[in-house]
């Protein structure tokens, strides 16, 4: 037969023993959680750096596509590369058309 005394230093421990068990699983478990947060922040600040980066391809390409456009419209209306001659083609013939609306009857 077990002596009562140690029966209790028994029963105390093993209850310490289950509470120190369960705090460490709990410890365990945050642990985890926090690990687990890390771990997808991370791919979530991998995930947005791309995306902008992705965006800014898309506005590069975008502006290149207007660009080379443009540069179409000028050769095919026989400039060339020289994108300056057809804006001050378009700025002559705007200003001749204004000074025609504001004299109709000049020509």
């Amino acid at each position: 037969m077990v002596p009562k005394v140690l029966l209790f230093i028994i029963c105390c421990a093993s209850e310490d023993l289950i509470i120190y068990y369960k705090y460490n699983q709990m410890m365990l478990d945050q642990r985890r959680e926090e690990m687990w947060d890390d771990y997808f922040a991370a791919g979530d600040a991998i995930r947005e750096r791309y995306a902008s980066e992705a965006a800014d391809l898309r506005a590069n390409a975008a502006a290149e596509e207007a660009h080379d456009e443009y540069m179409n419209r000028v050769w095919y209306a026989g400039f060339g590369s020289d994108w300056f001659a057809y804006e001050e083609a378009w700025r002559r013939t705007i200003k001749y058309y204004e000074d025609l609306n504001e004299n109709p009857d000049k020509d």
